[in-house]
């Protein structure tokens, strides 16, 4: 998974005002992750400080009529070429003429936004690549600090043995800060709540597979850049440290090949802590807000 994120958002002071707009929350998923930082203008050959610049949706320019069009979208290539082919998230500064993801300033310099994308992120959509704002960063994590269900599905499972293996996992994870995580096991087919965060592990196939409501196109609603970005996390808690080892893999298909869990070859107390090792791997990689 790559990640770009705003050199702002880190402490970096390379905006106009040779400030920098740090983001607490950015700041700490960016400590449990390989990111790049990008600053588009900077990149564009912009000077820091420099004059302020507005975006009126066809050109940018300065405070003082000065066209500065083709630096940002020098900007904006280099930009999209640094997050490449293949899954990235790119996480950018709301408002800003280069990486505004929702809205920007309107190109008047009244200080008046309006709902649009800054021309960096227009690039990255354009490419297929989402971009997503530090405000969509604060209100994930928040969400998931307050609370989170992890729901393993299992093929063919029975409601009464779904029940005894929802009571006992969180039994087992009662040393865990769990007070705010909820864990349940389901059966193939059952419904799964819409309301994010949910996290659904698939177990009925093997390598277990993870999802979240993450279909979406690039330039999307606000709701659904914050499922494209927990899904993000999740694929990123993966491949950090992956939800389930290959001896487990092997484990799950043996286990869930039968179509019943009365026929599984593991005793269940050793589904029980297969299930609860997976748990708490994505337990310590997602609660770092």
């Amino acid at each position: 998974m790559k990640w770009l994120i705003s050199k702002c958002l880190l402490g970096d002071p390379c905006r106009y005002d040779g400030q920098s707009k740090p983001s607490d929350k950015v700041c700490q998923l960016a400590r449990n992750i390989s990111y790049t930082g990008v600053c588009p203008e900077v990149a564009g050959g912009l000077a820091t400080p420099r004059i302020p610049s507005e975006y009126n949706g066809e050109v940018v320019s300065n405070a003082d009529g000065t066209g500065v069009d083709f630096a940002y979208r020098l900007g904006a290539k280099y930009t999209v070429n640094l997050a490449g082919e293949g899954p990235a998230c790119c996480i950018l500064k709301e408002k800003s003429p280069s990486c505004g993801t929702e809205k920007r300033y309107d190109g008047t310099f009244t200080s008046t936004l309006v709902d649009g994308e800054g021309v960096a992120v227009q690039a990255l959509y354009d490419a297929g690549i989402c971009a997503v704002s530090e405000v969509v960063v604060d209100e994930v994590l928040t969400e998931i600090s307050r609370g989170l269900t992890i729901i393993y599905r299992i093929d063919t499972i029975l409601p009464a043995l779904a029940a005894r293996y929802t009571a006992d996992l969180n039994q087992s994870l009662t040393d865990v800060s769990w007070d705010t995580t909820q864990v349940c096991v389901v059966g193939e087919g059952s419904d799964i709540p819409q309301d994010l965060p949910c996290i659904l592990i698939d177990l009925c196939d093997a390598p277990s597979k993870v999802y979240t409501d993450s279909s979406m196109q690039v330039r999307s609603s606000h709701q659904a850049k914050k499922n494209y970005l927990l899904s993000c996390l999740l694929t990123e808690a993966m491949q950090a440290d992956p939800v389930v080892s290959a001896d487990d893999n092997e484990s799950c298909s043996a286990l869930f090949a039968h179509g019943s869990l009365e026929c599984a070859p593991m005793p269940y107390s050793d589904i029980v802590e297969l299930l609860v090792r997976t748990t708490r791997r994505l337990h310590d990689f997602l609660y770092i807000a």
